[in-house]
């Protein structure tokens, strides 16, 4: 009897790529959409942190003129 390997695969995406911390919260396709809807784009950094402080930048950026309402967001999901 083979023992299965566990997959390290990203379950969301489906498509055979590693389920790393930059993955889930920035590449993947639904972390993609997430952001997008809070107008905000991650820049890719060869770091996880790195990425999260260019998040912070533009969201306390003072010429982000618009802020999306939080209910908003709650209902574009169903």
């Amino acid at each position: 009897m083979h023992k299965q390997r566990p997959s390290y695969d990203c379950a969301i995406c489906n498509n055979g790529i590693e389920k790393t911390l930059q993955h889930l919260f920035f590449q993947c396709p639904l972390a993609l959409t997430c952001w997008n809807m809070l107008q905000v784009t991650p820049v890719d950094s060869d770091s996880f942190f790195g990425t999260i402080e260019s998040i912070k930048a533009q969201i306390s950026s003072p010429m982000r003129n618009t802020k999306p309402q939080l209910e908003e967001w709650i209902s574009s999901f169903g």
